[in-house]
């Protein structure tokens, strides 16, 4: 917004923040015979362009805490199962809920998947990467030869995994 005034001021706009400050133009053409000193010490251009720079800051902190806010929302309905958007993650399917006027999906744990998701964690805490974690797949659960390792590597970098076994045990991965 502050390196967007000289280039108003230039082509001759004028602008106004009308709901804030009513009538008042925070940003004006710049005068052509004005030069030197007068110029440079114009008191409502450098009063104009602190309080755009002062109004930009405001509003890149708000930006920050709705943000804050948000994400913090999306993690606590991940945590109590609903799904935040996206594709389905493997290892779950979507089930509707109505709760009044609202839809909500929840994401409901397919227990073939969950038991892969299960060997796909234990095979990294020992160690093992991608590739040798979908040849354990494949060998370890019918239903799911020729495991991609792709498909691996995209479990393994998921934001939030929510609970996978009967202790609740969480995973410190996310979707």
């Amino acid at each position: 917004m502050v390196n967007m005034i000289p280039t108003l001021e230039d082509t001759g706009i004028t602008l106004y923040f009308c709901e804030m400050f009513g009538d008042t133009p925070v940003v004006l053409p710049k005068q052509k015979q004005e030069t030197g000193l007068a110029a440079k010490m114009d008191m409502v251009r450098i009063n104009n362009r602190q309080l755009v720079a002062t109004l930009a800051q405001f509003a890149e902190f708000e930006r920050e805490m709705i943000k804050s806010r948000l994400s913090g929302g999306k993690i606590a309905w991940a945590e109590k199962g609903y799904s935040i958007g996206g594709h389905v993650p493997f290892g779950y399917a979507k089930e509707y809920e109505n709760h009044g006027s609202r839809r909500h999906t929840k994401l409901i744990p397919i227990p073939e998947e969950q038991a892969v998701l299960k060997t796909i964690y234990e095979c990294r805490g020992r160690g093992l990467g991608a590739r040798r974690i979908a040849k354990q797949v494949s060998s370890l659960h019918p239903g799911f030869e020729n495991f991609p390792y792709h498909k691996v590597d995209k479990i393994l970098k998921r934001k939030f995994q929510g609970l996978l076994d009967s202790e609740d045990q969480k995973y410190n991965t996310y979707h």
